[in-house]
């Protein structure tokens, strides 16, 4: 798939990852990117990828403008060559510390991220994903955000675009006939907010998976110790007290079996984990 610019330039193309672009051109340098990421409607251009990997940061495609999520009360700016630059290597420098301390946490980014789409917002930060775009990942904020925050978005991320994979085989949540699921909420133990049947059983997983890489050993050590913590703990309040399953009561019949019940052992699994990390 690709899409094509202008209704008299027949040649111009993105590819769909926003990976490259086709300038329609036969002699033509690729645009560089050592003092800015910027893009030239008249030069060809690929896009950059995050170190180490094949995944491309989409700064200028078409993808990367509908990405853009209009329902949140955010405003959107336009990156600058420099600022373009500065978030990746914001993205950079986060995923090698990523891969520094839980490798396999780098690996799942390798094997399940297609895509990367940074957004400039003027406030604040946030990440988003989409079961409708497997593989593709929005951040927000990037170049104001932390590297603990980062760290946490781009786990948080990757671990949803596995469980999109997963679902090829079948959803979690079992389409009733009366489509009652759809309007189930179910409060998050993480974050308070209510959250589709489909998106709290997605955050069981993903705050499991969280938690995980902030008990490694290493995060503390490479990270800014203080903020690791706070995200462990952010990680684990949801785990305290009660097991997250439970928080849908009558409503886990809306839920696979099998994945329900590998759901209701991650709380027990963390707990050991706990254990043996604060040993």
């Amino acid at each position: 798939a690709s899409y094509r610019l202008g209704e008299t330039s027949e040649k111009q193309y993105w590819t769909a990852l926003g990976d490259f672009y086709y300038a329609g051109r036969t002699r033509d340098d690729i645009t560089s990117a050592r003092e800015g990421i910027s893009w030239d409607p008249m030069r060809s251009y690929r896009a950059p990828s995050l170190e180490t990997t094949d995944i491309p940061v989409d700064f200028f495609s078409p993808s990367a403008e509908t990405a853009k999520d209009f329902g949140l009360s955010v405003e959107y700016s336009e990156y600058s060559p420099e600022e373009s630059l500065l978030a990746y290597n914001r993205l950079n420098q986060t995923y090698s510390l990523i891969c520094d301390v839980n490798p396999a946490a780098g690996q799942l980014i390798r094997e399940f991220v297609k895509v990367i789409v940074p957004h400039k917002v003027r406030h604040g930060s946030g990440s988003t994903s989409q079961t409708s775009v497997p593989g593709r990942v929005v951040f927000r904020g990037i170049e104001q955000a932390s590297h603990e925050w980062l760290a946490s978005a781009m786990v948080h991320e990757s671990i949803h675009q596995l469980l999109y994979v997963l679902e090829w085989m079948g959803s979690f949540v079992i389409n009733d006939v009366d489509n009652k699921s759809r309007d189930v909420r179910v409060k998050s133990l993480w974050t308070g907010r209510d959250l589709p049947v489909h998106s709290f059983f997605h955050a069981c997983f993903v705050w499991y998976g969280l938690s995980n890489f902030w008990l490694s050993p290493r995060a503390t050590e490479l990270f800014d110790p203080t903020k690791a913590k706070s995200e462990l703990a952010k990680c684990l309040a949801g785990f305290e007290g009660m097991n997250p399953v439970d928080s849908l009561g009558s409503y886990s019949g809306l839920i696979r079996y099998d994945a329900l019940g590998v759901a209701a052992t991650l709380q027990g699994n963390l707990q050991e984990q706990s254990r043996r990390a604060a040993a």
